[in-house]
C-alpha cells in the first residue's frame, strides 16, 4: 500500500521536483518526520508542509463544526 502511494504520486506528475515534494509530505503524515529535523534544511518544503497543515486543520475543524451543528440540532 505504501509503495503504491509512492508509484502513484510519481506516475500523476511530470516534474520530478514536485514529485519529490509530494512524496515527502506523504512521508510527513505516515512517519513525523519533521519533528524529527529531517527537513530543517528545505526551507521550500517547510512552507509546502506548513500549507498542508494549514489545509488539514481546516479540514478537520469544517467536520468539527458540521458535526457540533448537527448536535445542536438534534441530529
Amino acid at each position: 500500500m505504501f509503495r503504491a502511494k509512492i508509484q502513484e504520486l510519481l506516475e500523476n506528475h511530470r516534474d520530478p521536483k514536485e514529485a519529490a515534494i509530494l512524496v515527502c509530505i506523504l512521508l510527513e503524515d505516515l512517519m513525523d518526520l519533521e519533528g524529527n529535523g529531517w527537513f530543517d534544511e528545505d526551507e521550500e518544503l517547510m512552507a509546502r508542509l506548513e500549507a498542508h497543515w494549514d489545509r488539514q486543520n481546516a479540514e478537520v475543524k469544517a467536520r468539527l463544526d458540521a458535526w457540533v451543528d448537527a448536535q445542536v440540532r438534534g441530529e
